[in-house]
């Protein structure tokens, strides 16, 4: 039984119409015939249609660099990898995969979205430069702390090593083909660009690279009105230019009379469009697939009647209708709110 790694990068083309996003980092643990091993999962998700895969098996002392295979629009996805078949799935903040008949499972969750590494989180493409060679470069770091390298030596031969980068910057790495480094990122402060160096075996390396995915905040929306029914609902329209974003959405209605609001709208319900396509919806809060994440932010619905959700999407319009429960009116308020 031999522990290995599995990094998975997952890109989309930018013409795609908006939709929910499967983008984030997502980390999981291997289990091979149903025993856990101490290997990790890293997945990043900073597109929408293509799978490209990063197999580290330090077991082996082998790397693999796997070309891009499709990511279906229900987030499923096969890849393969030392002539194993994985068949894969992200559904909601979890990943999934199993490969050689079931005796290799590959359990994750998206990992968070803050955390002590966010400013340098995000996947960079770039160039190593060695002491013999310029080679293609790749760099995935997560906000919770994890660094992944990997550079092309070759058109078919590839090399990488994964490790744990800190607040200032500073990382150590850990290379599937033996040896370590330490070294450091630098971000630049205008664009979204990252140069660093590290030292293995004594000898210096030095990379740059673009990142894929730049932070981008989204302004907080919010509206208080009456909402009526039929034609007379209240809406609220957002964009998202020009990455993924993760959105937290929300509704008050009962709770509004604690604050002097009369007929406020008794049991609000929010429905979330991209065009004319409904993604997602919730009625109370409490009762929706993202009410543990919910229900530990400050700014939570005051009542358990109130709806709210999360959802990662892609750029382009959105549209949030909030409405009454049964054709109810009443006032109510909508916001809308960066989550990530």
């Amino acid at each position: 039984m031999r522990p290995f790694l599995i990094a998975l990068t997952l890109l989309v083309a930018s013409t795609l119409a908006a939709q929910t996003s499967y983008r984030g980092a997502y980390l999981g643990t291997v289990y091979i015939g149903g025993q856990q091993t101490q290997s990790i999962v890293v997945v990043d998700v900073f597109s929408n249609n293509l799978v490209l895969g990063l197999v580290y098996d330090y077991a082996t002392q082998s790397f693999l660099y796997v070309p891009q295979m499709p990511l279906a629009a229900d987030g499923s996805f096969k890849i393969t990898a030392e002539g194993i078949v994985y068949s894969g799935r992200i559904q909601g903040d979890s990943i999934s995969a199993v490969g050689a008949g079931g005796s290799i499972v590959v359990l994750g969750s998206k990992a968070p979205a803050t955390g002590l590494a966010k400013a340098y989180a995000g996947a960079y493409a770039g160039m190593l430069v060695t002491p013999v060679s310029t080679r293609d470069h790749g760099l995935l770091i997560t906000a919770d702390g994890w660094i992944m390298t990997y550079s092309l030596i070759t058109a078919t031969v590839a090399e990488g090593g994964v490790g744990r980068i800190s607040a200032d910057g500073t990382f150590t790495l850990s290379f599937v083909g033996g040896g370590t480094a330490v070294g450091q990122v630098v971000l630049n402060p205008v664009t979204p660009l990252i140069t660093g160096s590290y030292l293995r075996n004594g000898v210096l390396y030095r990379f740059n690279g673009a990142r894929e995915a730049a932070v981008n905040d989204l302004i907080n929306i919010s509206t208080r009105g009456f909402v009526g029914s039929g034609a007379s609902v209240m809406i609220a329209g957002f964009i998202i230019q020009p990455h993924a974003k993760t959105v937290y959405i929300r509704a008050l209605g009962p709770a509004l009379t604690s604050f002097g609001v009369d007929n406020a709208l008794a049991d609000p319900v929010i429905e979330l469009y991209s065009g004319a396509n409904m993604i997602a919806s919730n009625d109370n809060w409490q009762s929706g697939p993202d009410a543990a994440k919910i229900s530990v932010r400050p700014d939570k619905p005051l009542d358990a009647r109130e709806p709210a959700l999360m959802a990662t999407l892609e750029p382009g319009a959105y549209t949030v209708i909030l409405k009454g429960k049964n054709n109810t009116t009443g006032n109510a308020l909508i916001e809308v709110n960066q989550a990530d």
